[in-house]
């Protein structure tokens, strides 16, 4: 008795969910859905993507001066016209890491999208007749451009270099800063993809 009520049970869930037609017209069954394989591609093909790294500005207000790292031995100040003055003299020569000069810090999320590319660190800048100043871009663990050196006038002039950032980085990249002879009037720096 127990398998003839089961038996039961079980073709009249089948007839509710329209599996098997009983007595009736079979033109409701349901068609089964035709399987679908997926397609599977035996060519071993590379694609690059290309990142859109965009460039990275530093533009000045008194948060992003006060996030500088700035040894004593060197002072930074806002003028009105949103540049800065970086004056004073710097101690020592390290163009890695931190630098000896005034650092801006570059976002880490940058740093990773930038990572193995030709950048252009491009800023304006002036001084006094006859001074100089040095920047440099330095990673926390994959080299740096050393101090690259650039005669000043006492009108804002453009300034550039070009720098190939290392593939890997474990941390933060710096723009370094370092007046010679002489305060230095700074511009905002761009980090642009070439």
């Amino acid at each position: 008795m127990r398998i003839a009520i089961l038996t039961g049970v079980l073709v009249l869930g089948l007839a509710s969910c329209d599996q098997i037609g009983l007595g009736g017209d079979k033109s409701t069954k349901q068609e089964a859905s035709p399987k679908v394989e997926p397609e599977v591609s035996t060519s071993a093909e590379t694609v690059e993507v290309e990142t859109a790294a965009k460039p990275f500005t530093i533009t000045y207000d008194q948060d992003r001066i006060d996030g500088m790292l700035v040894p004593d031995t060197l002072s930074v100040a806002l003028n009105e016209d949103s540049t800065i003055t970086v004056s004073g003299t710097a101690e020592g020569d390290k163009s890695g890491g931190r630098t000896s000069g005034a650092a801006f810090i570059i976002p880490p999320g940058y740093v990773r999208d930038m990572a193995g590319q030709n950048v252009t660190i491009s800023w304006r800048a002036m001084g006094e007749a006859g001074s100089s100043m040095r920047v440099a871009y330095s990673t926390a663990g994959s080299g740096n451009s050393g101090w690259q050196s650039f005669d000043l006038t006492d009108t804002m002039s453009e300034y550039s270099f070009d720098y190939k950032l290392g593939d890997a980085n474990a941390g933060r990249d710096f723009i370094g800063i370092m007046p010679v002879n002489g305060p230095v009037t700074l511009g905002e720096i761009t980090v642009s993809p070439k």
